[in-house]
């Protein structure tokens, strides 16, 4: 009789803790899954991508990937369900497989058309962005350092001294303040080297007065809005008018800043004896009067640029004077209109339609 061979029976005897007897039986269970794995045992339902499917996600749970080189159906159905699983793709199935799945081949097609159209949005966007630097690169825009944050911090902890303008009155007979006492403009010539050919004529605001209650509060609380008998013969003036090409555009530009003293926005061409209250308003007269003195006396002319403008109540009045300033100007003078608030919108306040009404009549504004 044959006797079979114990190999065992050989080997030292051990003793195992249960420790490691856990150990070799968790070992032995994946080994028996990688089997039933590699050899296709797991369950099988009817749709081979599934199959598939379920096949990864056990590879996945054990920590290994398992790939049968033998197997053809199993590798392409893995690397087909990388991407279902959003795992990157390693390889195209070429036509000749994908015609297997109609379904597949035909999914994989308009992927392949998305991906051409994401390409070649993508190399229009960097078509346009590099079109874009090189404009930038070629004309920079002139407040491209202000966007900085930095810059504007700088900004905020330096000291800008004001610049000082001085007194030019006029002298047309009809540019007067509300009492009658002559106009005036405030003026500062370009520096040696600035713009010459660049001008800055800024009108004051200060609301207005429009009966006998306003304009008698006026001239108790304000009275430098109505007369210039106490005007300064210098002004020392910020903002736009600061001489620092950081803050104003203006710096180098010749200068003029216009007060405010017809209390009618610039608007009004009449005389105390022409209106009950018995003021002068006569507002277009001192805005003509600084034009043509500009011209006249301080150079203003052909092939120069004019930015016009002014705040509140000297918007409201450089806007209506703008479209009559050619016919003050020399042929060849570039005009633009700058209007800092207004305050002039239709239906924005019942009560400044109201007085604007009262204003044109008032004055007798054309």
């Amino acid at each position: 009789a044959m006797v079979r061979h114990d190999p065992t029976k050989d080997l030292p005897k051990t003793s195992t803790t249960g420790a490691q007897r856990g150990i070799m039986l968790g070992l032995l269970a994946v080994g028996v899954i990688n089997f039933a794995i590699v050899h296709n045992l797991a369950p099988q339902g009817d749709d081979p991508n599934e199959r598939g499917i379920d096949v990864l996600r056990r590879q996945r749970s054990l920590g290994k990937h398992v790939a049968s080189e033998s197997d053809d159906e199993t590798k392409n159905t893995m690397t087909a369900n990388n991407a279902a699983l959003g795992e990157p793709r390693k390889e195209k199935l070429s036509s000749a497989k994908s015609t297997d799945n109609p379904d597949r081949a035909e999914k994989g097609g308009s992927r392949e058309t998305e991906g051409k159209k994401q390409e070649r949005a993508s190399e229009k966007g960097k078509n346009r962005a590099s079109k874009e630097e090189k404009k930038e690169e070629k004309d920079p825009p002139y407040d491209a350092r202000r966007e900085s944050a930095d810059f504007r911090r700088q900004l905020q902890h330096r000291s800008f001294a004001k610049e000082t303008l001085h007194r030019v009155d006029l002298t047309f007979p009809t540019a007067v303040c509300n009492d009658g006492s002559p106009g005036a403009f405030y003026f500062k010539k370009a520096p040696d080297g600035g713009d010459e050919k660049l001008w800055l004529v800024f009108m004051q605001g200060g609301g207005w007065c429009w009966d006998e209650d306003s304009c008698h509060r006026r001239k108790h609380d304000e009275p430098t809005l109505m007369s210039s008998l106490k005007w300064p013969k210098t002004q020392q003036k910020g903002g736009i008018f600061i001489a620092d090409q950081d803050v104003s555009p203006f710096a180098a530009a010749n200068k003029a800043f216009v007060p405010y003293c017809s209390s009618d926005a610039f608007l009004g061409n009449s005389a105390a004896t022409d209106n009950h209250l018995g003021l002068h308003f006569r507002g277009q007269a001192l805005v003509e009067g600084s034009i043509r003195t500009l011209v006249s006396e301080h150079g203003l002319g052909p092939g120069h640029t004019l930015v016009f403008g002014g705040c509140s109540a000297g918007g409201r009045g450089a806007m209506f004077t703008l479209d009559y300033l050619p016919a003050m100007l020399p042929t060849g003078v570039t005009l633009l209109g700058l209007f800092d608030a207004v305050l002039w919108i239709d239906g924005f306040d019942s009560r400044m339609l109201h007085q604007t009404k009262t204003i044109l009549e008032l004055t007798n504004a054309t």
